[in-house]
């Protein structure tokens, strides 16, 4: 992991040009965890280069490898990757991560306003394309409350086989 102090690691920072602040793994926003997405990005292509050119000195090194000297494994794997690599897809997205003075609104950007984002918004952001609730028209609403109420689950509509199976009799 990246926390700690290893000969290795620190040979690859300095070969791949990684700044050692972004090793550091503790927790701060949402855009110091975009910012080391785009370093590993970096690193993956200069090494990709570097290998191709024939000026990579020794053996490759994993992915694991590179992936740890930012974050642990797990991290990136639950975290990371599901949500950035899909927010290309999201020009404003990207904008707002750069974190620029010029950056859209969180508002522009998600849906809705919030004194904190998470990796978990932005996974949800990137499903959804914004993090503001879909509305549901009261008729539904108040068809679905009807039906839950005839099959006595007190207002809470099951999902279970037997009321499904039934919903579709009372159809018929």
């Amino acid at each position: 992991m990246a926390s700690s102090s290893n000969p290795f690691r620190d040979h690859l920072m300095t070969l791949l040009e990684i700044p050692s602040h972004l090793t550091n793994c503790a927790e701060r926003n949402i855009h110091f965890a975009y910012e080391k997405y785009k370093a590993y990005l970096s690193a993956t292509q200069t090494l990709s280069t570097c290998i191709s050119e024939g000026t990579w000195p020794g053996k490759k090194p994993s992915s694991t490898n590179l992936i740890e000297i930012f974050l642990s494994k797990s991290m990136w794997f639950s975290h990371y990757k599901p949500a950035f690599s899909k927010v290309s897809n999201y020009p404003l997205m990207i904008e707002w991560l750069e974190n620029r003075d010029d950056k859209p609104s969180d508002l522009e950007v998600w849906g809705v306003e919030k004194a904190y984002y998470s990796l978990t918004d932005l996974r949800k952001f990137v499903e959804h394309g914004t993090l503001a609730e879909k509305k549901t028209t009261g008729k539904k609403k108040a068809k679905d409350v009807c039906l839950a109420e005839e099959f006595g689950k007190g207002g809470k509509v099951s999902t279970n086989k037997k009321v499904a199976t039934s919903k579709k009799k009372l159809q018929k």
